[in-house]
């Protein structure tokens, strides 16, 4: 019989827990830069991030979402979900929507230190009947 020895994680390792926020998002309300999402980094180091959508009612053909690291609450970022699409329900994350997945977010203040989103139908306006969930997956560096 072999012995399993669980040691608890310390020091660096012990403050790396992997956090996550829950936005109940309207999709159909996000058209502007930011106004889908503007998350600032609550922490006071950088942190890695991801975002998973989960659409809980189907938007019409066109409707879209994107993501991104940005710099301000109103500024418009990609790097995360690019052109997600909203017309189905389900839950998507960055790497099926030509994003990049994870991404660096600045410490609170930092220079890109927010995730913004906003919701599109064909660039025409904000995405028509779609909603859902966003949830921001993060862990801090240090």
């Amino acid at each position: 019989m072999v012995a399993v020895t669980r040691k608890e994680p310390s020091g660096a390792l012990a403050q790396t827990a992997i956090r996550f926020e829950k936005i109940v998002a309207d999709f159909s309300k996000g058209t502007g830069d930011g106004s889908l999402l503007s998350w600032q980094n609550p922490e006071d180091v950088d942190v890695v991030a991801t975002v998973l959508y989960e659409n809980k009612t189907a938007g019409s053909a066109a409707d879209t979402i994107s993501v991104g690291v940005v710099a301000n609450a109103t500024g418009a970022g990609t790097n995360i979900i690019t052109a997600g699409t909203i017309t189905a329900t389900g839950t998507n994350n960055s790497g099926f929507n030509s994003g990049t997945g994870w991404q660096i977010v600045n410490a609170k203040d930092g220079a890109n230190d927010y995730i913004t989103g906003q919701s599109n139908s064909a660039g025409t306006g904000p995405a028509g009947t779609a909603v859902g969930n966003l949830y921001i997956i993060y862990f801090p560096l240090a």
